[in-house]
């Protein structure tokens, strides 16, 4: 909650009727006002371009970043960008029924259809072939849910655990063809969740490494119409979700600041079309502040010992997250710097998948009941 900012911050809060709990602040002779739904920033006319900058910096959640930089936070949040559980769930249900389409078409699985009888029966179990962490469980359960109800699945590791090569993980039962059809998307998700669950698990580790638990942030770098899957594993490995898309927060980057003429300029077209569009849910709004001295030039590179020098500047009055080139090789020096939140893309767009397979050890072949007689 903005309570937990230093009390030297907070001038007066006040409960809005309609618009939540909303705070001002004073911060170098500038006036914010956040409310539930956005953040509206004054610039008074006397205000220094410094002063300007340093608001844009430091105002919550207004957020200054570098390439590798810096973003003011709220404390103590579980997620940075949430989603309700009926809307994640059905993403879910789309993707996989897209994906059982783009598989089976319209003719269904041919070789499965001419080879195994109507009323087989299957047991088959879910085994890791390499060292990771397991993930994906959920999107499996719902593979098969879709190909047949019936399908009995039994999980016997729990979900964002780390196994070692050759380590059954559950077993399912049911329908052969049902199991057969469903196997290759039902590994594919699992492999490629459970990947990013295993790199974030481990950049995670080296985070802790050096005494620091700052918070391990995901992007919006995932395979297209995946980001449910690639976020939820992120989530599994201990990692954080930042925004879900383009729709639900406002990020003003380089590019909208050139064509808005400046920073100030491109938040105060923001400002103005959030209050035009009352509509829209409460989102935060993210600024790319071009600086490092005082928070105010982008670098594309930043090495850990300016980003040491950042944090140190901001002395601790509001949380910072880093970003750009974080890596296995970079992630401990980054967080050794004391930053409170790091995002990295690498997360899930350069996925190595955990090697799984699913091995059938029992077929049999059932003749239907009779009722009639």
């Amino acid at each position: 909650m903005l309570t937990e900012l230093p009390p030297i911050f907070l001038r007066q809060p006040c409960l809005a009727a309609d618009a939540g709990l909303q705070y001002f602040f004073d911060i170098y002779q500038c006036s914010v006002s956040v409310t539930a739904s956005w953040v509206f920033v004054r610039h008074p006319s006397s205000h220094s371009r410094q002063s300007r900058s340093m608001l844009t910096g430091l105002a919550d959640p207004v957020r200054a970043f570098t390439r590798r930089t810096f973003f003011v936070r709220r404390k103590n949040r579980c997620r940075i960008r949430s989603r309700s559980v009926d809307a994640t769930m059905t993403s879910l249900s789309v993707l996989i029924k897209d994906a059982l389409v783009e598989d089976l078409g319209t003719n269904g699985d041919v070789t499965t259809l001419a080879t195994v009888p109507q009323h087989a029966v299957a047991q088959a179990t879910f085994l890791v072939k390499g060292d990771g962490v397991v993930a994906g469980y959920e999107a499996v359960r719902t593979v098969f849910e879709q190909l047949d109800p019936e399908v009995y699945l039994q999980w016997d590791v729990e979900e964002g655990s780390f196994v070692r090569a050759g380590t059954p993980i559950g077993k399912i039962a049911g329908s052969a063809r049902a199991v057969l059809s469903g196997e290759r998307l039902a590994l594919n998700i699992m492999q490629r969740m459970s990947g990013i669950a295993t790199t974030t698990r481990a950049m995670v580790d080296k985070i802790r490494s050096v005494g620091s638990q700052a918070r391990l942030l995901d992007t919006r770098k995932t395979a297209p119409l995946n980001r449910v899957l690639d976020k939820r594993a992120v989530e599994i490995g201990g990692g954080v979700n930042h925004r879900f898309g383009l729709y639900d927060a406002v990020m003003i980057k380089d590019n909208h600041i050139k064509a808005a003429g400046s920073i100030t300029a491109a938040f105060e077209r923001v400002q103005a079309y959030l209050n035009g569009h009352q509509d829209l849910k409460p989102m935060e709004i993210v600024v790319e502040a071009r600086t490092l001295h005082e928070v105010r030039e982008t670098t594309n590179k930043v090495d850990a010992s300016v980003l040491q020098a950042a944090v140190d500047f901001i002395a601790g009055k509001v949380p910072t997250e880093a970003s750009g080139n974080v890596s296995l090789e970079t992630v401990a020096d980054i967080a050794a710097t004391g930053v409170d939140y790091i995002s990295s893309g690498m997360l899930t767009h350069s996925v190595n998948a955990l090697d799984i397979s699913l091995k059938i050890f029992s077929m049999q072949a059932q003749t239907p009941t009779s009722h009639g007689q």
